[in-house]
């Protein structure tokens, strides 16, 4: 399905304020524990759930002899479902949080209808009571282990047909296009500092990957063959990155702009259940693991 060329509108912004900030049924990711992360060639293979615990509890602790130490990092990673301006107006909510690095990074966030922001470990208690709060209930989690830079997608909302979104870009035009049918992703990857690695650098990016696969062409240990993949659409002028401090989280949702449904956060972090209108939001929580494997 080729994306609708022709239907492009660009619309110049003046003085537009900014937006201040399923998953699938039943789960706060698809993308876990059924998709581990491929390791690449001569990469350092994932240790195991055991030793990464073990090793997680006394991080400082002496390597033994003939090991050496690497970092993992474990994505706790929560979703909630909040009736329509219950998650975008929680005021409660957003005072704990820090929106200002993210803010200033990229205005397009906002106009696109996300909303995000970071909180510090010593809020996480008060955030996860007002988490409660609004739902009524605990809030699910799924835990997720990778190595550092590796690409860990969260399927937003499944096997969606034809999408017709309105991206706002950094020259604060409006295009529209169509999407072929597939998932609502949001894809992340985390880096750490070799100086300081309790911090973990997030990256973040929406995407749909398509539910047709084409043929491509890879290379397989010095030979080539074809295999059959997804095709991705990245929403590119959407990409932000944050780092995280120790203990840390962030918290992704829509925003004001969510409410303009031809918007990317209206597809993206809204769903609609019997006839009422959900917001989605996703709360995430990456640590860095020590693990101790043979040198």
């Amino acid at each position: 399905m080729k994306r609708s060329a022709g239907f492009i509108l660009c619309v110049s912004l003046l003085l537009l304020p900014l937006g201040g900030c399923d998953v699938t049924t039943g789960s706060p990711t698809d993308a876990s524990a059924k998709t581990r992360p491929r390791t690449p060639k001569n990469a350092t293979p994932p240790a195991t759930i055991s030793s990464i615990h073990s090793t997680e509890k006394n991080p400082d602790a002496p390597i033994p002899a003939g090991k050496r130490r690497i970092y993992m990092i474990n994505y706790r990673v929560g979703t909630i479902h909040v009736p329509t301006r219950i998650g975008s107006g929680a005021k409660r909510l957003w005072n704990y949080l820090d929106e200002e690095p993210l803010a200033l990074q990229s205005t397009v966030l906002g106009l696109n209808g996300l909303r995000v922001g970071v909180g510090q470990a010593e809020n996480w208690p008060d955030v996860e009571r007002e988490l409660k709060r609004m739902t009524g209930q605990a809030y699910r989690t799924l835990d997720m282990q990778a190595l550092p830079g590796t690409v860990n997608p969260i399927v937003l909302k499944k096997d969606q047909g034809i999408q017709r979104l309105f991206l706002y870009y950094d020259d604060r035009t409006l295009r529209g296009e169509d999407y072929p049918p597939g998932d609502n992703l949001l894809s992340l990857t985390g880096t750490l500092n070799e100086d300081d690695p309790s911090k973990v650098l997030l990256t973040g990016m929406p995407q749909i990957r398509a539910l047709k696969k084409e043929k491509v062409i890879v290379e397989d240990h010095g030979s080539y063959r074809f295999v059959s993949k997804p095709k991705f659409f990245p929403f590119t002028p959407l990409t932000f990155q944050v780092e995280i401090p120790k203990g840390g989280f962030l918290i992704i949702g829509p925003g004001i702009q969510s409410r303009r449904t031809s918007s990317l956060a209206h597809h993206f972090f809204t769903k609609t259940k019997n006839g009422l209108l959900f917001e989605t939001l996703v709360i995430l929580r990456p640590i860095a693991i020590p693990v101790n494997i043979d040198s």
